[in-house]
């Protein structure tokens, strides 16, 4: 690719983070980064729904936290898009 009179290459890597340890550290940032967010999301629905179980946000566990969530989610006017 060039832009601009530079040259750029991207290149995919399996297990990329084991070589390089740029793409370590933006690996391990974006987990922190999500752990972060998926607390606060859960902490947010909690505090509708004392009760409810968190979500670590993965497709099974999820599906469950949607059918949790459900009637409060209506309530609120929340509407999920596929």
């Amino acid at each position: 690719m060039r832009k601009d009179g530079h040259a750029a290459r991207l290149i995919f890597v399996e297990k990329a983070e084991g070589r390089c340890m740029s793409v370590a550290l933006a690996s391990m940032l974006c987990k922190y980064v999500r752990e972060c967010l998926m607390h606060r999301f859960n902490a947010y629905w909690q505090s509708l729904l004392p009760d409810l179980t968190p979500t670590a946000g993965y497709y099974v566990d999820g599906q469950r936290f949607l059918r949790d969530i459900d009637v409060k989610r209506r309530e609120i006017g929340w509407r999920i898009s596929s």
